[in-house]
This record gives structure tokens, C-alpha cells and sequence, in this order.
């Protein structure tokens, strides 16, 4: 038998899903997600996991009116809906104007390390985060977690 991938620092009570028993347990998944974003900044299925799962510690945190005053979390927020619904257009969400990858690579080299890989969150002029109106997503991601390592440990 295989065993499951655990963090190594993290020795759940369970296994599989119902190791993930609070907040504080969702933000460990969610920094081993960013560690995978940090790698491959391009992968959906791995932008998805972080963003959703960083959204939804609020709720486990019951900290949810934490993501109406905080720009990083409603950004975060604007996210996980649109991956969640394959859109990024729902009228609540009002930061966001689009995300774009903005990779590039000489002709003729692919090779791994030798081209940027970089995608940006294009934000609204009156974001409360930036002023250069864009975020590159694994930096959004730091940010996102730096919160909630701040927010957990003083909650």
C-alpha cells in the first residue's frame, strides 16, 4: 500500500480528506499548493487548488467578513469564483479585469529555466492593493497566506 502525501512537517490523525479538519489545516494545503504554484505559475488545476482552498479558510476560520475590508482577500475571492464558474465576470466582484499569462521565450529554446513564465491578475485602477494596476499570481498567492499565517496565529 502506498502511503498518502503528507506535509512533512504536518502528522494528520487521518488520512486523505479527513485530515483536513480546521482552518489551520486547510492553510498548511494551501502552502503546499503556493510551493507548486511557485514551480509551475501557469497550471490551472494548481491555481485552482490554492485560490479555492485559500478562499475557503475564511469560512472555516468563521472569519468570513475578514474578505470585505481586505483587498487581497476579495481579489482572492474574485479567483476562486471565477475558476469555480469559469468566468471571472460575476457583478460582485469588481477588482479584477482579467488574468493574463505573459510568458515568453526565444525561438527555438523551450528548455525548462530558459523562458519566464509569468501570469498576471490585471487589476482596476482603484484596486487598494497596487498601483500598477497587475499582480503576478504567485505573488498575489504570498500575500493571500501572509495574511492568513498573520490572522490564525493572533486569532
Amino acid at each position: 500500500m502506498v502511503k498518502p502525501n503528507v506535509i512533512a512537517h504536518y502528522t494528520p490523525s487521518r488520512t486523505g480528506f479527513l485530515a483536513l479538519r480546521s482552518a489551520r489545516d486547510l492553510l498548511l494545503k494551501a502552502e503546499n499548493d503556493l510551493a507548486k504554484l511557485e514551480a509551475n505559475p501557469q497550471d490551472a488545476w494548481i491555481a485552482f487548488n490554492f485560490f479555492v482552498t485559500a478562499h475557503h479558510i475564511a469560512d472555516w476560520a468563521g472569519l468570513v467578513s475578514e474578505r470585505s475590508g481586505n483587498p487581497v482577500l476579495k481579489i482572492c475571492a474574485h479567483i476562486a469564483d471565477g475558476l469555480k464558474h469559469f468566468e471571472l465576470t460575476n457583478a460582485r466582484h469588481d477588482l479584477i479585469e482579467d488574468v493574463v499569462d505573459e510568458s515568453y521565450a526565444e525561438d527555438g529554446y523551450v528548455e525548462p529555466g530558459y523562458f519566464e513564465q509569468e501570469v498576471y491578475v490585471l487589476l482596476v485602477e482603484d484596486n487598494g492593493l497596487t498601483l500598477s494596476g497587475k499582480i503576478e499570481v504567485v505573488e498575489l498567492a504570498h500575500r493571500v497566506l501572509d495574511f492568513w499565517r498573520t490572522k490564525l496565529t493572533t486569532s
